[in-house]
């Protein structure tokens, strides 16, 4: 289990500094609507069960943030509870 969530927790390092590598060639935040979602989660072992079909909160429960540049005027934070889509 632990050498699938260090695998894991790589890629998502690699996925992130590309996508720094993505909005510095764009401008920067400043002039970037930015949004980050996934199509599932991962069990990475819990329950002693991997990949992502199974009804529990790691695999089901997704991530759905988005930054708007500040000159839109958006407010600066929001969290919504209730499922989103």
């Amino acid at each position: 289990m632990c050498c699938s969530r260090a695998a894991y927790y790589g890629m998502i390092n690699f996925v992130d500094d590309q996508v720094g590598r993505l909005i510095q060639y764009a401008g920067g935040l400043k002039n970037c609507l930015t949004v980050f979602t996934s199509d599932h989660g991962e069990m990475l072992g819990d329950h002693n069960l991997f990949r992502k079909t199974w009804p529990y909160e790691a695999s089901a429960r997704i991530p759905f943030l988005m930054r708007a540049p500040q000159k839109w005027g958006y407010p600066k934070e929001i969290t919504c509870e209730s499922p989103v889509g």
